[in-house]
């Protein structure tokens, strides 16, 4: 290319890209130019559904992405759709705010309602939640600024009827700031951001909103629509031009616009496709269950199950193993509570040599250099008996063949939670406990800033916190990090525990007919392909086993961190339930393992990550530290119930560095998300689960043959 013509293609670009910008910021400005006050995500209100189907597809609360322009709120569904029209329109002027407190325990709720026609009446604008405070705050002051004052709601017999607030195309106002962009080369004059009128009905009276799309910096329709151009061609014939008569003359090619499907499209609605997608999915799932009912049959026997899990083979040494694992918990108990009386005898020690004369100096380094040998010992006590709760269930199950798989996989499984919770118990005591020999208090403590309260309401500190009921909560309690004390709910909902124990049954009945009727077959069926090395069908084995294997997986991750759980806190009124965030969403590998399982994530940082990079300065080696337990755990967790260690799961979880690192740089170098989510799919669903199941499952047809 020459440098004339690369000179014209730049200043092309830039020609369009101040267009563009130019578009942007008439969509981010109202009529009156009034800017973007507060922006965030609030919990919106919407009446309960009529139906019972209805109910299932939607829902009372929503989050949606609101915008405060001025005296007008507008929302939409998420930040990505502030470009299109808002779904809903709030004129502010005359409105005001009743604040309704905290809701179901920790949900902030306000309302913004104003006065109807009729003497007494009010009417709901639009009603909102968030589980912040201080972002309710935020959004009160904000609004009280605007011309909203805020009042207690009142106790009404019947809530407010609510408005329909939704985005209308009638009556819409044109914008002085897109008016100066409403000529192109093609010379039509378009409306680009035009601003819905205040106007609202009561829901059912109003005809359901018409979408109009905006054109882009080349005249390009969003919309694409007849409808849209109608439209645009009345708004036309408003300003002046002449109504032009509907006949055989009449103009149906106005302006330049892309087909729906290029990339010139700003955005467009595919949510057609998305219902196609579904019914696709629903009909291979129908498919595919009929095809297995008729190759196999009903293979589903809850005997088989419950007898599995109370077999009464090695009932003796399984009952020894348990006894071993709640003992080891007694010991640890009595080692922190030596630990501690150690240091207040170091304490008395050294009040005693200052009387003798010996400086407090010189009696504090000598308390604590006997210190530093007793926690030595402390040290090795503590290792020992947390070593043994752990290696002596994973040693017996391990070498005993006679113990049955089902019964060693909880043995296996309680005792390693065990053991992160005995560790952090452990650790969290002995910094605790330098803390007091230092005459310091740790965040969290009594005296401290910002203490966290226990259940009767009273704020703690070490050493108070050494009692049976205080370690015997942290047992119960849905964690694995240990802390003086815990935040907790206020209240024990027994309905909400009955529907979640309903579900609980229900998911995990569901759990296991996948496991006997769809995973268990193909597993067994992929045996040949890949012990005589057919590549070709065993790649089509892994493909088959991959759907119920996620089916699986998902059961699991719903029945064991959103179940199980939020039901284990509602008994032990733990108040902080965030076991998992979106992980679903993850854009890489290493996000992933940071939003998938809670728990063993803040374990991890607090006991791993953070001691080792304070050691060694170097956060990578923390990293890898991390994913090493992490992989010890993994195999531990599948061989030793199989009894047979082989090291898939441990490579395969220290497999997931590289893989780490390769996503992280996709990420960067590519800008799209949903690149690093396909990977992250696919290494799990695909290949990572299914291969790992039918690698254990060949080497223990092989032992036991």
């Amino acid at each position: 290319m020459a440098q004339s013509d690369l000179s014209q293609e730049i200043e092309r670009l830039k020609q369009e890209n101040s267009q563009l910008t130019e578009l942007v910021t008439a969509k981010g400005l109202l009529g009156n130019g009034q800017k973007l006050l507060m922006c965030g995500y609030l919990n919106k209100y919407s009446e309960r559904p009529g139906s019972w189907l209805a109910g299932l597809l939607n829902k009372e609360w929503n989050l949606r992405f609101f915008c405060l322009y001025g005296n007008t709120l507008q929302y939409f569904k998420t930040e990505k759709d502030m470009l299109g029209h808002p779904r809903g329109y709030i004129d502010l002027q005359g409105a005001r705010v009743e604040t309704e407190g905290r809701k179901r325990g920790h949900y902030w709720t306000f309302n913004v309602v104003r006065d109807g026609a009729r003497p007494g009446e009010t009417i709901s604008l639009v009603r909102c939640s968030t589980e912040s405070q201080n972002i309710a705050d935020h959004w009160l002051t904000k609004l009280k600024a605007v011309g909203c004052p805020s009042t207690e709601a009142p106790d009404r017999a019947e809530p407010p009827p609510i408005a329909d607030v939704r985005y209308k195309e009638d009556g819409m106002k044109r914008s002085s700031s897109a008016h100066s962009l409403a000529s192109s080369d093609t010379g039509g004059p378009l409306d680009r951001s035009a601003t819905p009128s205040p106007g609202m009905q009561y829901r059912g009276h109003a005809s359901r909103p018409t979408h109009s799309g905006y054109t882009s910096q080349s005249e390009m329709s969003d919309a694409g629509t007849s409808s849209n151009r109608h439209a645009t061609a009345q708004r036309q014939g408003s300003q002046g031009s002449p109504t032009e008569r509907r006949g055989a003359s009449t103009v149906v090619h106005r302006v330049c616009q892309p087909s729906p499907l290029s990339s010139e499209r700003i955005s467009y609605n595919f949510e057609g496709l998305r219902n196609l997608i579904m019914v696709l999915f629903a009909a291979t799932t129908v498919r595919l269950m009929i095809e297995n009912f008729l190759k196999y049959g009903i293979r589903i026997n809850p005997k088989n199950w419950v007898m599995a899990v109370l077999t009464p083979e090695a009932a003796p040494e399984m009952f020894l193993l348990w006894m071993c694992v709640f003992g080891c918990i007694g010991l640890i108990w009595g080692v922190t509570n030596v630990a501690e009386s150690f240091r207040k005898a170091n304490d008395q020690a050294a009040r005693a040599s200052t009387k003798k004369g010996i400086s407090p100096a010189t009696a504090r380094r000598n308390a604590n250099q006997l210190g530093g040998l007793q926690d030595t010992v402390i040290f090795l006590a503590s290792t020992v008996c947390i070593a043994a709760e752990l290696g002596i269930p994973v040693h017996s199950v391990l070498m005993n063949a006679a113990v049955p798989v089902i019964p060693g996989f909880i043995l296996i499984v309680v005792s390693s939670v065990v053991f992160l919770k005995l560790v952090s118990y452990v650790h969290c005591n002995w910094d605790l406990r330098s803390a007091r020999r230092n005459n310091e208090i740790r965040v969290g403590e009594r005296g401290s800033s910002g203490p966290v309260y226990d259940l009767a309401g009273k704020a703690i500190r070490y050493p108070e916190n050494l009692t049976v009921n205080n370690l015997l909560y942290f047992l119960a309690a849905p964690t694995l990090v240990y802390q003086v004390a815990y935040p907790r709910s206020q209240r024990f909902r027994i309905r909400w525990v009955i529907k979640r124990m309903a579900e609980l049954v229900v998911v995990s009945m569901f759990g296991l007919i996948i496991t006997e009727q769809y995973v268990s077959p193909a597993i067994v069926n992929s045996y040949g392909a890949f012990n005589e090395l057919r590549y070709l069908q065993a790649f089509e084995r892994l493909l088959k086993l991959s759907v119920p294997t996620l089916w699986g997986w998902l059961v699991v991750f719903y029945t064991l961190f959103h179940l199980l759980l939020n039901i284990t806190a509602e008994f032990t009124g733990f108040g902080d339930r965030e076991f998992y965030l979106a992980w679903w969403n993850a854009e890489s590998i290493g996000e992933y393992w940071t939003l998938w399982n809670m728990p063993v994530h803040h374990w991890m940082i607090r006991h791993v990550y953070i001691p080792i990079k304070s050691t060694t300065g170097n956060r990578y080696v923390g990293v890898l530290a991390s994913f090493f337990v992490s992989a010890i755990f993994h195999e531990v967790l599948i061989a030793v119930p199989l009894h047979r260690i082989k090291g898939y799961a441990f490579f395969g979880m220290l497999a997931q560095v590289p893989m780490v690192i390769v996503t992280e740089w996709l990420k960067r170098k590519i800008k799209k998300p949903f690149v690093g989510n396909v990977i992250f799919w696919i290494s799990f669903c695909i290949i990572g689960q299914p291969l790992c199941m039918i690698m254990y499952y060949h080497d223990y047809v092989h032992s036991h043959a």
